[in-house]
């Protein structure tokens, strides 16, 4: 028989992080035991994640070591496509992760060459794929562990490239955070505070409080009724939940996508915080966030979001000018057969064309934060303009290959890119 020597899990202070980016390895490891001489031995494997389950198969190699990389059969399970309405205070994007399960069950051939195969073996554990490629050198290598929330208190990051994001007043705009299942049977808080530059409180300012979940796994908010909006003198103390291996996998967990309440739109940062209460004392899940909040000028603007490498959306404001090019290309021309000359209208007809707009854009006096953040807005396969505020509307747009320079040493720097709308649909003849 074959044993299960490691699997994609990283854990920080005993606490387990099953939690992984789609695009890195993501490996369980088999040995076969010592003894075993059976040959063409290889491993079947079934990826189940709600309705839908994928197989693959594995190889033992000379040492009987057998590699599963399931990075190639988790893929199609997650996409980047954004349904979330920016009406609600939160929502719970199914798109940019999945839960799954996986089985197993050994086969090989006996001494007659007649294939043989054990009984299903299913791994007691439920695994999580996040739409992240982590990079090299990144703390947990593909394990999404730093960004994860855990009972008992925690620092995780959110899923953002910027340190200290930037909202416009009057734009949609989210953050994201992985809420992990070991949390869904607390009462889990983000609260917003108006901070002034230094990020301290400001006096007088309003705090705000919403509830995101329910003692019990229940997620609140998800089908757009707004927030569950609390006063400070509604933050109960809790008893503590008990999380039994007999508990049903909760549903309502994954990448969270946060809104900035309108009320904050005049702050000129806030700070968001995610926590549960616990014997009157609040515990935090994730790191404190500062978040900008703008109010633009009535200039013309591009606002575009994009996929980053976290596995969630990123947003920018390009402020007035834009460089609008119409590019026509393409041309198919046939040529008239011509009898009458005193009647006929033309030698050549062009029946078919293509044509692209093309817009530059471009922002100066960026910080260093907002430079690196910028990155992969140009590197990330997925970026959307917004078309319309009311509803929220927005349109696929490809970003321009190109180089991005910045010296390290400025304090500052500017970015110029150039995107491509959708192609026009013109008539053919």
């Amino acid at each position: 028989m074959v044993i299960l020597t490691s699997e994609p899990v990283t854990t920080i202070a005993g606490k387990p992080s099953r939690w992984n980016a789609a695009f890195n390895p993501l490996k369980f490891t088999f040995q076969q035991e010592a003894g075993d001489t059976r040959t063409n031995l290889r491993i079947e494997v079934v990826i189940t994640s709600g309705t839908r389950s994928i197989p693959g198969y594995f190889s033992a190699g000379p040492n009987g070591t057998i590699n599963v990389n399931v990075f190639s059969l988790i893929k199609s399970l997650i996409r980047p496509v954004d349904k979330f309405n920016h009406v609600s205070t939160n929502y719970i994007d199914r798109n940019l992760f999945a839960p799954f399960t996986v089985k197993y069950r050994e086969e090989w051939e006996d001494a007659e060459r007649v294939t043989q195969n054990s009984e299903w073996v299913t791994l007691k554990n439920t695994y999580y794929v996040t739409y992240s490629a982590m990079q090299l050198g990144e703390k947990f290598g593909g394990n999404m562990a730093e960004y994860v929330t855990f009972n008992g208190g925690s620092s995780a990051k959110f899923l953002t490239e910027f340190k200290e994001p930037k909202a416009w007043q009057g734009l949609p705009y989210d953050i994201a955070f992985i809420l992990y299942e070991n949390l869904i049977f607390k009462k889990v808080y983000f609260k917003y505070t108006p901070v002034d530059i230094n990020g301290n409180p400001v006096e007088g300012g309003i705090k705000i409080y919403y509830l995101l979940t329910e003692e019990g796994g229940k997620f609140l908010n998800e089908e757009g009724e707004g927030g569950m909006l609390l006063e400070e003198s509604e933050i109960p103390a809790l008893l503590e939940s008990t999380v039994t291996d007999q508990n049903s996998l909760p549903q309502d967990v994954g990448v969270v996508r946060l809104r900035i309440p309108e009320v904050l739109a005049t702050a000129y940062k806030v700070k968001l915080e995610v926590f549960y209460i616990e014997n009157n004392e609040s515990v935090k899940v994730t790191e404190d966030k500062f978040i900008q909040i703008s109010t633009p000028c009535s200039d013309p603007y591009v606002y575009l979001k994009w996929m980053n490498h976290l596995g969630a959306w990123d947003y920018f404001r390009f402020g007035y000018n834009q460089i609008i090019v119409s590019d026509v290309r393409n041309e198919q021309m046939v040529s008239r057969v011509v009898s009458d000359w005193e009647n006929s209208d033309t030698i050549a007809d062009v029946v078919k064309k293509a044509a692209v707009d093309k817009i530059t854009v471009g922002a100066h006096g960026l910080t260093p934060d907002q430079m690196q953040g910028l990155t992969w807005l140009r590197r990330g396969i997925k970026a959307q303009m917004l078309v319309s505020v009311n509803p929220v509307k927005w349109q696929t747009v490809i970003v321009q290959s190109g180089s991005d320079s910045r010296d390290s040493r400025a304090r500052s720097g500017n970015v110029k890119l150039t995107i491509e709308l959708p192609e026009a649909n013109i008539q053919n003849q």
